[in-house]
């Protein structure tokens, strides 16, 4: 089954989404959220759960989304660790990246594709 498909068909089973998602409109939103690429290539329920947050975030606090971007982003922009710390950090940048892009969420998505320029540099610089 499609990541979507997975990520929609868990959410679906959550009380507290399935209130969330009563109008057409707020269907529409949740599609697209579930929609998101898993580029972390976690569990289903994990990723699923991400899902469930932005969707949750967008639909009920959308002025609070970008704080909670900003700070997912941040969390990202560290340039040190072993190469799997920072293949790790570039698959998460991928993902707020996507979601800056592909919904309009934040005021300038250029943040998201700085760091993962930078993490993709680390990734290719020679261990010391």
């Amino acid at each position: 089954m499609a990541d979507d498909m997975q990520a929609l068909n868990l959410l679906s089973r959550d009380p507290a989404i399935c209130d969330l998602a009563a109008s057409e409109q707020d269907v529409r939103l949740l599609w697209s959220v579930a929609q998101i690429p898993d580029f972390r290539k976690t569990m289903a329920s994990e990723h699923s759960g991400l899902v469930g947050e932005i969707f949750t975030f967008c639909d009920t606090r959308p002025a609070s989304f970008h704080p909670l971007m900003d700070e997912q982003i941040g969390r990202c922009d560290r340039v040190e660790g072993d190469l799997d710390t920072l293949s790790t950090r570039l698959a998460h940048i991928r993902t707020w990246t996507y979601v800056a892009n592909r919904n309009d969420w934040l005021d300038d998505p250029s943040t998201g594709r700085n760091v993962a320029e930078r993490l993709k540099t680390a990734c290719r610089m020679p261990c010391t």
